[in-house]
């Protein structure tokens, strides 16, 4: 006689786990499943003692490493589900907020193909992506570099060239024409830019994950600094930035980066190479 596969934790204690990597307390998870946190509580301890998905710290549970790879299945196997009973999915991109703002939101359409089977949620991530990624919070992102994690696949796709760049009035206030001139004068320090100098050897007034909140103190004559071309191009055009120019600056390296054991990202990571190539002009 048959039997049927034991799943060893049921779906809803699955959703439970999912419901708590995206809450803060017990009483928040409480909230978002609707029922009472000294329910959730004891449940939580009848899941710990099943399998090694949770552990205490601190007076409160926490998933482990299982407890995630258990989490990003889960949310690999709603969207299955979803997708296979046609009610369709929820594709999460993450991306920093530049470009998400200066590229993949002004060219959705031809991102998605306009495709009704699948929704898409933008998820920006100031400091990079790679810990969204790896916790399941998406499925596959666009970044600069590589990964740490050996777990996350990427491709490098396109440069993206940097500029050097301040405000007209900063250059004029500080009689600054080239970039040694700039050396002793405010820096603001993109920690994910590459910089032609230690940081030893800036001034740096402020260090910053967000591209865009340096461009608007760049406008604002705070100080100079190293941004990407597309985030200052419409800027430059109209001459609220110079570009000062001297210095070899590295281009960055841009790619798409996803997980090795998602499948539901691999349906989409020749879709989002071939964009992300076609987006090469606008970058540059």
């Amino acid at each position: 006689m048959q039997t049927v596969p034991d799943f060893g934790l049921s779906s809803r204690q699955c959703y439970l786990l999912l419901a708590l990597e995206n809450s803060r307390t017990l009483s928040e998870l409480a909230g978002l499943v609707g029922r009472d946190p000294s329910v959730i509580s004891r449940e939580l301890k009848s899941i710990s003692a099943l399998a090694p998905v949770l552990e205490k710290r601190g007076g409160s549970w926490h998933l482990t490493d299982v407890g995630r790879q258990l989490t990003r299945w889960t949310r690999g196997a709603v969207a299955s589900q979803r997708e296979i009973l046609g009610h369709g999915t929820v594709l999460t991109v993450a991306a920093s907020p530049a470009f998400a703002s200066c590229v993949l939101t002004p060219n959705l359409y031809s991102f998605t193909g306009m495709t009704e089977t699948t929704q898409i949620s933008i998820a920006t991530a100031p400091g990079g992506i790679e810990e969204i990624l790896l916790s399941g919070k998406c499925d596959i992102g666009f970044e600069v570099g590589r990964p740490n994690d050996p777990t996350i696949r990427f491709k490098k796709v396109v440069e993206v060239p940097v500029v050097v760049v301040a405000s007209a009035e900063f250059l004029r206030r500080h009689n600054a024409q080239e970039p040694r001139d700039l050396v002793r004068l405010p820096h603001l320090y993109i920690r994910q830019t590459e910089s032609p100098l230690p940081q030893d050897k800036l001034k740096v007034l402020a260090y910053f994950d967000d591209p865009l909140a340096v461009r608007e103190g760049v406008k604002a004559g705070v100080g100079w600094s190293i941004l990407p071309v597309y985030v200052v191009r419409e800027e430059v055009s109209k001459g609220e930035l110079s570009v000062i120019s001297g210095w070899k600056l590295p281009s960055e390296q841009l790619g798409v980066w996803w997980l090795a054991e998602s499948p539901r990202a691999d349906a989409w990571v020749e879709r989002a190479i071939r964009w992300l190539s076609g987006q090469s002009a606008l970058l540059k």
